[in-house]
């Protein structure tokens, strides 16, 4: 089983937060409030399967990456009276509202209301039974910024609060259908071994979702918005890597025995 060599993972992580600190110093003057900038870990596969989903994917992450962004919950709507009071019970630090699919039908039908909707929490939270619906109510803009509600499942359970926390906890994946997808994994307000911890940590649990997973990885790399991608991850060059139909059409090939040539 490979994994990530911590002393490289280190080595990019400390050079890509000397160049974001670079960056702010010299945006200073213009910049009122430094904000962090989050990191994120860079997946390209060497085959694609056919059918992949849209829907997220819970990584659990060893540290914290959220900071202190609200989160909104999206719930059946005969469960919100019996998930409430829960919470009132046992609070969730960060999880600042509970609305039903009902409300979010009525309320934000309309294009303008679903983007104020998705800048006014950073993480949505959606009871996993209802995310069909979900799904179709928020429509292209939540999905285009990457913000598409991560399922929870709060389905009859004492330990509501403490399901949610660990979702908020760690970050989640999608599955893209082309070969690279990103995620989430830390931002540069965060120590350097703590990112580091994350990146190592965070690629193994992500790399149990991908089909084949180190096996159909052929590099990693970390960036943020406006920096290069660092690599911390390369396959070596292996040729029987190869898409499925292309090793089948080779394989067809090598037994194809051609036809005797007709006499003259």
């Amino acid at each position: 089983m490979e994994q990530l060599d911590t002393e490289q993972v280190t080595k990019a992580v400390v050079a890509l937060k000397q160049f974001l600190k670079k960056k702010q110093a010299q945006k200073s003057k213009q910049a009122l409030v430094d904000e962090n900038k989050t990191i994120q870990i860079i997946f390209t596969r060497i085959t694609v399967p056919r059918n992949e989903s849209l829907k997220a994917i819970p990584i659990k992450l060893p540290h914290n990456i959220r900071g202190d962004g609200e989160a909104c919950l999206f719930v059946k709507d005969s469960d919100k009276d019996r998930i409430k009071a829960h919470l009132k019970d046992d609070p969730v630090a960060g999880l600042t509202k509970v609305m039903t699919i009902k409300k979010l039908k009525k309320n934000y039908s309309q294009f303008k209301d679903k983007r104020e909707l998705k800048a006014a929490y950073g993480v949505f939270l959606v009871d996993d039974r209802v995310l069909p619906y979900v799904k179709s109510l928020v429509g292209k803009t939540f999905f285009d910024a990457k913000k598409q509600p991560t399922t929870v499942n709060v389905t009859g359970k004492k330990n509501i609060s403490t399901h949610i926390r660990r979702v908020l906890g760690g970050t989640e994946m999608f599955l893209s259908p082309g070969p690279c997808f990103n995620v989430k994994i830390a931002h540069d307000g965060m120590d350097t071994a703590d990112i580091v911890d994350n990146i190592i940590q965070g690629t193994k649990n992500i790399l149990a979702h991908v089909p084949k997973g180190w096996k159909n990885t052929k590099s990693i790399n970390i960036k943020t918005s406006d920096s290069v991608a660092l690599p911390i991850y390369n396959a070596l060059p292996n040729s029987s890597k190869l898409p499925v139909e292309d090793k089948k059409r080779k394989a067809e090939d090598s037994t194809h025995t051609p036809l005797p040539a007709k006499k003259a």
